[in-house]
């Protein structure tokens, strides 16, 4: 997730050259364009918001993208406010790798089926001989 548009993490610069998916300059004219002088704000940049009492989350980031750190800080904020959270950090991948057909990407979206299931059980099926 891009939650510190002030892009304020090591990984903007560390994992600048292993991202296909985002470049940092890119990010910043974006970031510029839709919140210049309001960058942490945190209706702008959620990592600087209240995390008390919020529903589970559960985070994906790869090792090589540029906003690892917001997914670290992020959790760890999440963690601070007493508020459940799970990350999971896939090595050696991009941004939003989970949305490629990787193998990484099928692990990822059986957690997240499983996550989904386990907050909103589906529904239970009725036969037409029951009604």
């Amino acid at each position: 997730p891009w939650t510190d548009l002030t892009m304020s993490g090591e990984s903007y610069h560390s994992n600048a050259k292993c991202d296909p998916t985002l470049y940092f300059d890119r990010l910043e004219s974006s970031a510029l364009a839709y919140a210049e002088g309001r960058l942490s704000d945190p209706l702008v940049s959620p990592l600087f918001g209240d995390f008390h009492d919020f529903p589970p989350a559960l985070l994906f980031a790869g090792g090589d993208e540029l906003l690892l750190d917001d997914a670290v800080s992020l959790y760890n904020r999440y963690i601070r406010c007493g508020s459940p959270c799970t990350l999971h950090i896939e090595n050696g991948m991009w941004h939003v790798y989970v949305l490629f057909g990787l193998q990484e990407s099928k692990a990822a979206l059986s957690q997240i089926d499983a996550f989904c299931r386990q907050l909103v059980p589906p529904p239970e099926v009725h036969s037409h001989e029951e009604a």
